[in-house]
C-alpha cells in the first residue's frame, strides 16, 4: 500500500485515526472524559494530515523501510520465519527448567561451600576480584597510552616507531645499540 498514490484514500486514514483515538479513551473508562484540548489536537493531526509536505514525507519514510529490507525470496523469509518460531518454541520449552537450574546451582555452590569452609571460599572470591581489578587497570593503563600517542600523532606504521624504537629511546645512556 503506498501512501502517495491515487489509490490511498486519505479520508480513510482520518476516520481510522480518529477511531483508534476514541478507542483508547474508551478503554480507560475510569478516567474523566477527555479535556477539549484532546479534541484540538486531533483536529490539529488532521490538518496535517491534510498537508501535502506532511503526506510527501509519510510516503518517502513509508517506502524507506522496503528500500532497507534486502532482496528476499518468499521461501527464504519463510525459511527465517520457521527458524525464528523454532529458536522462541525452544525458549518457551526453557522457561519451565530455569526454576531447577537455579537450586542445581545452588546446591553446587553451597557444596564447594562446605568443603572449603565460607573463609576460603570468600578469599578466592577477593582474590578473583583482585585479578580482575588489576586486569582492568592494566587494559585501562594500555587503552590510555594508546590514545595519547595517536593523540600525539605517532604513527606505527613509519619506519623506526616500533617497539625496538621505544626500548632504545627510554634505554640508559650506555646500553644503547646493543640487542637484548
Amino acid at each position: 500500500m503506498s501512501f502517495a498514490g491515487p489509490a490511498f484514500n486519505w479520508s480513510i486514514m482520518r476516520f481510522l485515526i480518529v477511531l483508534l483515538l476514541l478507542a483508547g479513551g474508551t478503554a480507560e473508562a475510569q478516567q474523566p472524559a477527555p479535556a477539549p484540548v484532546a479534541q484540538q489536537k486531533v483536529d490539529q493531526l488532521i490538518k496535517l494530515l491534510d498537508d501535502p509536505e506532511v503526506r510527501a514525507l509519510l510516503a518517502t519514510r513509508a517506502a524507506a523501510p522496503a528500500a532497507m529490507m534486502p532482496n528476499m525470496s518468499a521461501s527464504a523469509l519463510t525459511i527465517w520465519l520457521n527458524d525464528v518460531q523454532a529458536h522462541l518454541q525452544a525458549i518457551r520449552q526453557a522457561i519451565p527448567l530455569i526454576p531447577t537450574e537455579f537450586s542445581r546451582a545452588a546446591a553446587t555452590t553451597m557444596a564447594g561451600i562446605d568443603d572449603r569452609g565460607p573463609l576460603r571460599v570468600l578469599l578466592l572470591f577477593l582474590l578473583l576480584v583482585a585479578i580482575g581489578l588489576c586486569a582492568e587497570f592494566g587494559f585501562s593503563h594500555v587503552v590510555r597510552r594508546i590514545h595519547a600517542r595517536r593523540a600525539a600523532g605517532h604513527n606505527p606504521l613509519q619506519p623506526g616507531s616500533g617497539l625496538r624504537h621505544d626500548r632504545q629511546a627510554h634505554a640508559p645512556a650506555g646500553q644503547l645499540g646493543h640487542e637484548p
